[in-house]
C-alpha cells in the first residue's frame, strides 16, 4: 500500500486535469502547490476568508510588462443579482480598478453577454 504522502501528490496532479467540457472556452490556469514538504512552509501565506483561513502561496506572473502580459483579455460573468446590467458594470469597475492598482495596463475587461443559466 502507497502511504499518504505518495498518493497525494499524485491526486492533486491529477484533479487539475479535470474540467468540464463546458468550461473550455475560459482557457484558465490551473496551478497545483504541494505545500507537504517543510522547505515550502515558509513561502505560505494565509488569509481569513469565507469559510476560515485559507492557506495561499504569492505567485508572480509578470503582468506588468504590457508587451510580455500573457493576459489580454478578462470577462465578468453573468450574475443573479437583480439589475444584472448595474451589477456586472460594478464588477467591471472594480476590475479595471484592481488592474489599475497593480499596474497592469492592456488587458480588455468586458461584460459577458451570455444570460445567466444558459449553459
Amino acid at each position: 500500500m502507497k502511504s499518504l504522502t505518495t498518493v497525494t501528490p499524485l491526486y492533486y496532479k491529477s484533479a487539475a486535469q479535470f474540467k468540464h467540457q463546458g468550461f473550455a472556452e475560459e482557457h484558465e490556469w490551473r496551478i497545483v502547490y504541494h505545500s507537504f514538504h517543510k522547505s515550502l512552509i515558509p513561502s505560505l501565506k494565509s488569509r481569513t476568508g469565507q469559510f476560515g483561513l485559507t492557506p495561499y502561496v504569492e505567485f508572480p506572473l509578470g503582468l506588468r510588462k504590457p508587451a510580455s502580459n500573457p493576459l489580454k483579455r478578462i470577462v465578468v460573468g453573468p450574475s443573479t443579482h437583480i439589475g444584472l446590467g448595474a451589477h456586472q458594470q460594478d464588477i467591471k469597475n472594480s476590475v479595471e480598478l484592481l488592474l489599475r492598482k497593480h499596474g497592469i495596463d492592456g488587458v480588455d475587461v468586458a461584460i459577458s453577454l451570455v444570460p445567466y443559466g444558459s449553459a
